[in-house]
């Protein structure tokens, strides 16, 4: 399944355990393929963003992530 920018607003993430299928997502519209390369280029270990994404997330984080998706923080928990 290809997910296409404009196909973004129209997931619901009611029933999903954790932020990172939302990021999944976003990751798949830049081409990002792998946890890390975009631990890469948030500049922290794959541990580190595996430790974010399940929890230990602060807003400095969620705003590097909404620069590099191209969307808002507000975006990011649609």
């Amino acid at each position: 399944m290809t997910i296409f920018a404009s196909d973004i607003n129209d997931i619901t993430i009611l029933e999903m355990k954790r932020n990172q299928t939302r990021i999944d997502i976003l990751m798949a519209v830049n081409e990002i393929k792998t946890d890390t390369a975009l631990a890469e280029i948030l500049g922290i270990t794959p541990q580190a963003l595996y430790s974010k994404l399940n929890g230990d997330i602060n807003m400095r984080t969620i705003d590097k992530l909404s620069k590099v998706f191209k969307v808002t923080v507000k975006e990011m928990f649609k």
